[in-house]
């Protein structure tokens, strides 16, 4: 019978770690690329822009911190 510190202890496992660290490296990156467009907000009072391209929503991913 194996435990769970035998199931972790394997190169799939090692992979697995490893494709969750980059998941997160991503999530990041997306989230800080998300937020600078979060600077273009001030453009909301620029007269000549249509209403329905004003409107700004903010979004949190979820990355893991």
């Amino acid at each position: 019978m194996t435990g769970p510190e035998q199931w972790w202890a394997t190169e799939e496992a090692d992979e697995v770690r490893a494709a969750e660290e980059e998941i997160d490296v991503l999530c990041h990156e997306f989230q800080a690329l998300y937020d600078a467009t979060m600077e273009r907000v001030v453009l909301s009072d620029v007269p000549w822009i249509p209403p329905e391209m004003k409107e700004a929503v903010q979004i949190d991913v979820g990355c893991e911190q």
